[in-house]
């Protein structure tokens, strides 16, 4: 049960980016 309203959907979009984003950086760090 997800309810998103016009208020909270950019708050939603920014957390996923932000964790693709931090996923990314922890395979970079790994990696090197």
């Amino acid at each position: 049960m997800l309810l998103v309203s016009s208020a909270n959907y950019s708050d939603i979009y920014l957390l996923h980016v932000n964790t693709i984003y931090y996923l990314e950086y922890i395979k970079y760090y790994l990696i090197v």
